[in-house]
């Protein structure tokens, strides 16, 4: 099951911001963990599920 969280409260500024935490992990554009490519696919999930910014999730097991 497929899953997609709408991110359009989380202020993009906090999360590169967060992402820069990492700095070791950051590539420069057009690398896949540059800040650019994030911002591109979170744009590009959200626009997928009807939102401004999304992340899509692989649920493996649900409980309740």
């Amino acid at each position: 099951m497929n899953q997609s969280l709408n991110l359009k409260n989380v202020f993009w500024k906090e999360a590169e911001d967060a992402l820069r935490c990492y700095k070791s992990q950051i590539s420069d554009f057009p690398g896949p963990r540059s800040t650019e490519a994030v911002g591109t696919s979170t744009k590009f999930r959200g626009a997928q599920a009807g939102f401004g910014y999304g992340e899509d999730l692989h649920i493996v097991c649900m409980v309740s």
